[in-house]
């Protein structure tokens, strides 16, 4: 099976394993808004717009990962429309 040549996305000679503090961004596959719906230019999503089903999945599996993985702390987290 061929694969796609992806660009490496790691630091040549950074210790990954040592303790620091990381920033991830997953988007949705062709950045499709599935964790909630954008109404409008805003910048946060407003407390009273709910996040969809998918949404509420993510928001989930992410409160988890303090219990899965006790040795990661997680501090904040921000679910946008197509990417956490």
């Amino acid at each position: 099976m061929n694969y796609p040549v992806r660009k490496k996305n790691r630091l040549t000679g950074f210790d990954y394993s040592s303790l620091n503090a990381y920033f991830i961004t997953i988007c949705t596959h062709q950045r499709q808004k599935l964790f909630w719906t954008a109404v409008g230019a805003i910048i946060c999503r407003p407390p009273d717009l709910p996040l969809s089903p998918c949404g509420q999945v993510v928001r989930s599996a992410i409160e988890t990962i303090p219990q899965r993985y006790p040795a990661y702390i997680l501090e904040h987290y921000v679910i946008m429309p197509n990417h956490i």
